[in-house]
């Protein structure tokens, strides 16, 4: 469903049947509590959604966010959804309508029990052969890629860290450690030089499948269509694949 951030909105939209319920997340502590509704309607642009979960959060943190909430699979999952990054522009196709992907580089996604689409990344922290990681899309976050640290994971730590990075998500505060990292491949595409922040514990990710996390400094670097119905994302490098990484604290 959608998840808003403002719990003033509850006076502006009119919940079915609400109920309170607990918003687990990122945070080693306790989740968020927030309104829920189901059977909602919302609209993009002239497409309606119907029978959609609908969350007010109760709780202040987020409210400077920038953005109003978020929303997931509820929107990707009932589209093929083209981002367009060099235009701004989103457009939302019906699963089955055919899409001409000469020019795209295509990627398998799979989807864990809470339907997050999970991809194959390479990745090659110091000067060891790049590892096969899997991780799971965050559009949300403004991380590049986010890196879950326990024991058995499958890359080595980086010799030295650059910045200290703190943040909160539902379930509270979430700190990690940024370091510079020889890169990573997504698809055919290569990047150097990037940056890549380490959690410990579960305290950025509960998915215990998941290495970790490719968030937004990663994927607006394409133009995009996410065709969850066929499992898989087209990519393409667009006007700021060659921006460099910048250090998000």
């Amino acid at each position: 469903g959608i998840i808003f951030f403002n719990d003033n909105l509850e006076d502006s939209i009119s919940l079915n049947n609400r109920i309170e319920v607990q918003i687990p997340g990122a945070g080693d502590g306790q989740p968020t509590r927030g309104i829920m509704s189901d059977g909602m309607t919302f609209y993009s642009g002239s497409c309606e959604f119907k029978n959609q979960r609908v969350i007010i959060l109760q709780n202040s943190r987020f409210k400077s966010s920038g953005s109003d909430g978020v929303i997931g699979y509820s929107y990707f999952g009932h589209h093929k959804v083209e981002v367009d990054y060099d235009n701004k522009i989103i457009t939302l196709h019906d699963n089955d309508d055919a899409i001409d992907e000469s020019g795209w580089d295509t990627i398998p996604l799979t989807f864990d029990r809470n339907n997050k689409p999970h991809l194959n990344i390479y990745v090659q922290i110091k000067d060891e052969e790049p590892v096969m990681l899997d991780v799971y899309i965050d559009y949300a976050a403004s991380l590049s890629l986010e890196l879950t640290v326990i024991e058995g994971m499958k890359f080595i730590l980086p010799d030295k860290y650059e910045a200290e990075y703190g943040g909160y998500g539902l379930s509270g505060e979430v700190k990690g450690k940024t370091a510079r990292i020889t890169g990573y491949r997504i698809g055919k595409y290569e990047f150097k030089d990037v940056t890549a922040t380490f959690f410990e514990g579960n305290s950025r990710s509960k998915e215990k499948t998941a290495d970790g996390v490719i968030s937004n400094d990663a994927l607006r670097r394409f133009n995009l269509v996410f065709d969850y119905k066929n499992n898989k994302l087209l990519i393409k490098p667009n006007g700021s694949f060659n921006e460099p990484f910048e250090i998000i604290i």
